[in-house]
This record gives structure tokens, sequence and C-alpha cells, in this order.
């Protein structure tokens, strides 16, 4: 499901805002902000909680706002044939931004979850065997891009054959039936490793040849929750007011005194880019003539590039270690991504930096003040944004007429091609890393210090995000690929500072 809605919130969001980018930006930056500020809590709140609890919320409020915000978009997009003008006043806009708000949370949810299942669970599974350890990740990671393979080609051949109203019912219908699905898995999980329901640092201890049973620890630890929410309680109203900026700015400083400092901030220096199949990528896309099922297809063909970089990242953390496999996958990246450099100047390309289109008034106020763009002026913001005019669904019907694909486009195919091969290198850097963190950080820091990661992340996903809303022009769109591959270079000097 999770998948699913990074698929489809970038197509929703560039359809619903008449083919430009600043509405998918202003998503991505609202979500990037408010990782950015809770990342730190919501680890924190991680590391105070049960593991089964932490995982139950943070599911199940990830699944249903997904829902939440797919029924918005169906209501949106029903209203457009019937009754137009509605759609298009506060209404409309008050549906919107329920759509952004509800994909927020989603989003933080996941966070949290992701910080559980990744960062903890799986290192409590494993009990400190590195090899294990190392499968693991893999094996998971490849899970994750499996779904990632299908998810999308499924969404957007429901988009291509049907319409955007049947793919966000199917959305919202499968987040809804699949969260009881998820759990059911879960908490078999957490009942056959009772070492899950002991927190603390306690499972270290644990003595495999006594009887105790989970049920047992979960009421240990159950006893240890009470007494710490009975503590939290004494708490002067001042101090709980405050706690939680104490919190974001102490795990800053527990983030920056770890060992593997510049392996954190290497991978952070990932996510500002707008190479990678974010809901600007899939806009951007789509805003070129790009048929939604050829789109989830590529999405398809990066997530089995990046299963390829799992295995393979098993096989070289074995024999050459995780610096080395670093360097490899830093690298990799790096030469992968010259491709997409390359096609801001290849054959078929919009590229056109001395267009002045970021100071042209009516475009921009029209969008931040919600004005109503003539038609004239939208015929014209339309061409300016795809270089031709995009042939769109009629209204009532599924038909949707855009083609396949142009292969007279060097241009696109070049980036697509670039991004596809660079997930092996990304995959790969993103498990050097993640197994880095796993096994250099003590267990009472882990969920802080991994969300202080994820804010630091977010942080580099927000400039992105606001680079993109304040230049959305397809025109300049090559100025955000050259700025991305030189963060990207930026994060893969990082990681050999560390490794060397």
């Amino acid at each position: 499901g999770d998948w699913m809605w990074q698929f489809s919130v970038g197509i929703y969001l560039v359809n619903l805002a008449g083919q430009e980018l600043r509405l998918a930006a202003i998503f991505g930056l609202t979500g990037g902000v408010s990782v950015l500020l809770f990342g730190g809590i919501i680890g924190e709140w991680v590391d105070r909680n049960g593991r089964l609890k932490v995982v139950r919320i943070s599911l199940f409020i990830q699944n249903f706002s997904v829902a939440m915000s797919s029924v918005c978009v169906c209501v949106v997009l029903g209203l457009e044939p019937v009754v137009d003008a509605l759609k298009e006043g506060a209404f409309g806009k008050y549906i919107m931004i329920l759509v952004i708000g509800m994909a927020v949370v989603a989003q933080l949810s996941s966070v949290a979850y992701k910080i559980a299942i990744e960062k903890d669970w799986i290192v409590v599974i494993t009990a400190d065997n590195t090899s294990l350890l190392t499968n693991l990740n893999a094996v998971t990671r490849s899970l994750d891009l499996a779904c990632k393979i299908v998810s999308p080609l499924t969404v957007g051949l429901i988009m291509s054959y049907s319409s955007l109203v049947v793919s966000a019912v199917v959305l919202a219908a499968w987040n809804v039936l699949s969260v009881f699905l998820e759990y059911a898995i879960l908490l078999r999980i957490y009942n056959m490793v009772p070492q899950l329901a002991i927190k603390g640092g306690e499972y270290k201890k644990w003595d495999t040849t006594t009887k105790t049973t989970a049920a047992t620890a979960a009421a240990a630890a159950t006893t240890n929750e009470n007494e710490t929410t009975k503590e939290v309680k004494e708490k002067r109203c001042v101090e709980k007011v405050f706690e939680p900026f104490v919190i974001l700015f102490s795990g800053w400083k527990v983030y920056a005194r770890q060992s593997v400092l510049y392996a954190g901030i290497s991978l952070a220096c990932l996510y500002m880019t707008v190479m990678g199949f974010d809901s600007i990528t899939v806009g951007y896309i789509y805003a070129n003539d790009v048929n939604e099922a050829l789109v989830g297809l590529c999405m398809g063909l990066a997530g089995f590039v990046g299963i390829i970089g799992a295995f393979a990242f098993t096989r070289m953390a074995k024999r050459f270690g995780l610096e080395r496999t670093g360097v490899f996958a830093y690298t990799a990246e790096v030469v992968c991504l010259i491709l997409a450099v390359a096609s801001i100047w290849a054959p078929g390309t919009k590229f056109d930096p001395t267009r002045r289109t970021f100071l042209n008034h009516n475009y921009s106020s029209s969008v931040l003040q919600g004005s109503n763009v003539s038609s004239s002026s939208e015929n014209n913001l339309q061409s300016s944004l795809t270089g031709s005019s995009l042939n769109t669904t009629k209204e009532g019907d599924g038909d949707r007429v855009k083609s396949l694909v142009n292969f007279s486009n060097i241009s696109m195919i070049l980036l697509l091609v670039g991004i596809i091969s660079s997930r092996l290198g990304l995959w790969m850097a993103d498990l050097v890393v993640t197994q880095l963190l796993q096994e250099n950080i003590d267990e009472c820091e882990r969920g802080v210090v991994n969300g202080v990661q994820n804010s630091l992340n977010m942080l580099m996903d927000m400039l992105k995000f606001v680079l993109v809303m304040l230049l959305p022009q397809i025109e300049i769109f090559g100025l955000h690929i050259i700025l991305s591959f030189i963060f990207i270079f930026v994060g893969m000097l990082f990681f050999y500072y560390y490794a060397f």
C-alpha cells in the first residue's frame, strides 16, 4: 500500500493542479518539514513504548490516513465533471489541504513503523549475528523492492485503462483491508521471538534455557511502561510542553557524537535529488506525455535493479566488508547518473534556462493565491509545461489516450535509463549505511539516532521541494538535475572520508 500511494500521489497532485509541479512540491515540502521537526520525537516515542504497541499504532494510522486521502481524491475528481466551480472554490481548497494533511500523517506514521521494524526488530531477531543481520537486511529490502515492482505497475495499468477515480477507490480499499493482514503477520513474528517483548538491552541477558514465556515477558514490559508513564505524569506542565523540543535538540547531540556520523551524512545527501521516482519525478515524467502504465513499469524496473543491488550487497559485504562495499555503491550511483545529467542536452529536451517563467506574475500569483486562470492562460501554461498539448482523459469515461512512449525523445530515455540503473548503487549504499547504524549504535539510543537520521534525510528532501516550488517549470528542470548530481557527488565524498 505504501508504494502504491507513493506512485499515485504525484500523478493525482499534478492532475489536480492543472499539469504543473507546484502542488506536488508543496506536498513534499510539508512532509519534509514534518519529519524534520518530529523525526527525533518519533524516534524517542519508539524507544519509550513497547515494540508491539509501536507497530500497531503506526501501521493502523498509516494505512487509514492513506485511505482517507484517497477518498478525498475521489471526491475532488468526482466533482470535476459535475460541479467544476465548486471544486475550484473554497471547498476544493479544503479538500486539497485534507489530502495533503492526511498524506503527511501517513508519512510520519511510516517513519515510526520503519524505525521500529528495520532499525530495531531486525537487530533483536538476529541477536547480534552480523552475518544473519546482513542476510535479513537484504531479504527485507528485496521484499520491499518486490512490492515496488508490482504496486506501481498495477496502479498504472488501472489508471491507463480505467480512470484516476477508480485507481483511488482501489487504493483506499486495499489499505483498509491489508492493514489487518500486515498486523497479523507482525503479531505472529512477535510471538515467535520472545526477546521482542523485552526492551532496554535486557534481551542480551536472555537465558534460552529458562521457561519464561513471551506472555510473562510482555507483562514485565507492560509494568515498566506503566512506571515510566507515572514518572512522566509527575512532571510539571511547563516541562511537558517543552519536552518535545528538548528531545529533538538532545537527539541531534546524540547523533553528532556517533562514530558513523559521516556515513549518515552521506546517506542524507542522496535525498537531495529529483532523480528518483518520488512525486516530483513521477509528475515530471507524466507531464511529458508518458503513459501512467509506462511510468509504473519504469518504477518496477527500478525496483528490480534494486533487488539485484540488495543481493549483490550480501555477497560483497561478506567478501569485502561494509566500507569497501559502500565505496563501490556510491561510485556506481554517480557513474550511472551521468546519463541523467547528459539528458539535459540530448535531443528532445525541453531545457531552456533562459526562459523567464519563474518571474511570470500571472503564473505565480494564480497558483499561490488560488485564483482562477483564464482559459487562454491555462492553455499557455499547459503548453509551457509539456511542450505540446497533453492528451487527457475525457470527462466521464476512462479512455486514456496517451501514447506509451515517444522513442524519438532521447532526452527522456537517457533520464529514465540513468535513474533506473542508478538504483543498483543507491540501494546498496542504503543497506551499507543502515547496517553501519545498526551495528554501531547502542540499543538505548537506536530510536533517537535513527529518528534524527530520518530528520536529516527529510531536511535534504525538503530542500529539493523548496527549489521545485520556486522553479516549477519544465523548461528549467535540468537545473534541478544538475544540483541533484552535485549533492550526490558530495555524499560520495563524505562516505569516502568515513571509509578511508
